[in-house]
């Protein structure tokens, strides 16, 4: 396969406080990829003619485009049910502008010109059939999305003896409309072997061909001298399986060390198990053990505040970090004993009388006995980290695709790994896999036994301007945390081997059940929301964070079950260094090896 190199160089770039180094140099490697062929008939050939030719082109392109503006409808009719009877599918076959011969001939896809019928129009007469539209500027692309186009057919790109008295539109706008469209972009306008590789670096789904291959003595070879031309897919240094936050600090910590990175996200990154979190940071209160775990989780928390100042310079964004500590209650006085047991094993750790808690926290229960206060253990806002982690990974060169689900990862001759979505392939060095629950799916394909199940956690908001509470409370695994708005996030269920992500009646109602004794007041409060998420839970309740035992190149950040947004910092810089083959501390590397011996019950 033939490999060509894009060099680019960063001469005293600032962003927040580092500085690339002087003329270092970046590469990316770029290598082939498929991408949607389009044949479009350019009207100068007779019904007989376009039938031996597109019957013998339609094996090796993805769509055929009936474009014969010239032609009488009888003519485009014949045309059509000659193409079927040949055996080309239907499903190949685009009727350009001709909606109605589309509908006689069951066609499921039609393209309609600027000057012809409204999207919406069509849309509204028929939403399964499969529309594009020809556009010629980002404002008209943006239009024609919105109305419920489902792709796009931009040009025309290069210049064109059929518009030779137009200016191309060039590459550059091109790539700006591929970048702020969601739906597919088809590339049109002078596109031969040598003008398409100008789209190496451009983000486009397709390119459509006329004359080229139309007016060709041998279709065939122009087609194939196109295909061979066409270099598009870029390869990246590391490719996250996962937008999550974990992925996204994983994707920050690489790119800040000057690594290509890709994330691709089944769905919008950070919308899945981090929304649905609270943002606790409670490494004492949901940690038992003094552990390698818990040292982990104690290093993890001190990081986001290293975090709050970086991702602020980078991003403009405040993560939202609360620093005033959290109150785990005691009701009995057996209660009480066990947790004022923990004081000894931990200095930072405070036994307030019920009587302190009160006067710190009026509206806590008066049926208390009293509390262990945790200074450190205080909270974040997940989507505010995630948008933090995610815009400044991508000011550092990171590239985010979301609704980019990846179905398999296989990898290559040359040891390179590629991942396949709908959307295409991507080339990738080295994978990390770190979406969540889903994570089960390519243990088992990466050849791991190695289980993960959900755990569905239940939570709801509730507001009340009468309600002051500035620490987090907790009380047999509830919790009600302060979001300094007015608003308080009260959770979580745990419900396992449960996929669904709609609270239940049942479950909301545990969760009243649970936090009326902490805070009877909070009664009274508005009911704002309910919510669900699935935590990825392993077999012994931590997570799996290393390489594949047998693939170096492939590494996990999975099953953090109640610790994902706790855990996020340090999972990133520890995934980081093991790329980068720095020093690892052996008791993190032992305690959540994918080998590790599990010692430890399900949590």
């Amino acid at each position: 396969m033939d490999t060509s190199w894009l060099f680019v160089y960063v001469n005293h770039f600032p962003i927040g406080k580092w500085f690339f180094a002087s003329y270092k140099l970046y590469y990316l490697r770029i290598q082939v990829k498929k991408v949607e062929f389009h044949v479009i008939t350019d009207g100068k050939q007779t019904v007989n003619e376009l039938t031996v030719k597109l019957k013998m082109l339609h094996h090796d392109v993805d769509y055929i485009h009936i474009r014969e503006k010239q032609k009488k409808a009888s003519d485009i009719m014949l045309l059509v049910s000659n193409l079927l009877q040949q055996g080309v599918p239907k499903e190949k076959l685009v009727i350009n502008d001709r909606f109605d011969v589309a509908l006689l001939h069951n066609i499921p896809n039609v393209h309609l010109p600027g000057h012809g019928l409204p999207v919406e129009a069509v849309r509204a007469f028929d939403t399964h059939v499969r529309i594009g539209r020809s556009v010629h500027s980002l404002e008209e692309a943006l239009r024609c999305e919105e109305a419920g186009a489902d792709y796009l057919l931009f040009g025309h790109i290069f210049e064109t003896n059929s518009k030779a008295a137009l200016l191309p539109r060039g590459v550059e706008q091109l790539a700006e409309i591929c970048e702020r469209i969601t739906i597919p972009v088809i590339a049109i306008g002078g596109i031969t072997p040598s003008t398409i590789k100008m789209l190496k670096n451009v983000s486009v789904h397709g390119v459509a061909v006329m004359s080229y291959v139309m007016a060709s003595s041998d279709p065939i070879a122009a087609l194939t001298n196109l295909k061979e031309g066409v270099t598009m897919q870029k390869q990246y240094d590391v490719g996250i399986v996962g937008g999550g936050i974990i992925g996204q600090s994983i994707a920050y910590q690489l790119a800040k060390e000057g690594i290509s990175v890709l994330v691709l996200d089944s769905h919008k990154g950070g919308t899945g198990a981090t929304s649905a979190a609270a943002g606790m940071l409670g490494a004492n209160s949901e940690l038992e053990n003094n552990d390698a775990f818990f040292q982990f989780a104690k290093e993890s928390q001190r990081h986001y505040h290293i975090l709050r100042d970086e991702l602020s310079e980078l991003s403009q964004i405040n993560i939202q970090l609360v620093d005033k500590g959290m109150y785990k209650l005691a009701m009995t006085e057996n209660e009480a004993k066990v947790l004022k047991k923990a004081i000894e094993d931990y200095e930072t750790l405070e036994w307030h009388t019920k009587e302190t808690v009160l006067q710190n926290e009026p509206h806590v229960s008066d049926l208390i006995v009293g509390a262990l206060f945790i200074p450190e253990d205080g909270h974040v806002s997940p989507t505010h980290v995630c948008a933090a982690f995610s815009k400044s990974a991508s000011l550092l060169g990171a590239t985010f695709k979301e609704n980019t689900p990846v179905h398999s990862i296989k990898k290559t001759a040359a040891n390179e790994y590629t991942l396949s979505t709908p959307q295409g392939d991507y080339l990738c060095s080295k994978v990390v896999i770190a979406n969540g629950v889903w994570s089960g799916h390519f243990f088992k394909q990466l050849g791991l036994e190695v289980s993960m199940k959900p755990v569905k956690g239940e939570c709801l908001s509730v507001q009340g301007d009468h309600l002051n509470l500035e620490k987090t409370l907790f009380y047999d695994h509830c919790y009600i945390v302060p979001k300094g708005d007015g608003r308080f996030v009260v959770g979580a269920t745990m419900i396992e081997d449960d996929w669904s992500t709609t609270p239940s009646l049942g479950g909301i109602q545990s969760l009243i059940e649970k936090v009326t004794p902490m805070m009877p007041s909070i009664t009274s409060a508005k009911l704002l929301d309910t919510w669900a998420g699935l935590r990825p839970q392993s077999d012994d309740g931590k997570p799996y964070i290393g390489q594949h035992p047998e693939d170096d190149n492939i590494y996990f950040a999975s099953g953090h079950y109640r610790n994902g947004i706790l855990l996020a910092p340090k999972t990133g810089t520890m995934i980081r260094d093991l790329i980068l083959k720095r020093k690892q501390n052996d008791e993190y590397i032992h305690a959540f090896s994918l080998t590790r011996k599990l010692t430890q019950t399900t949590r």
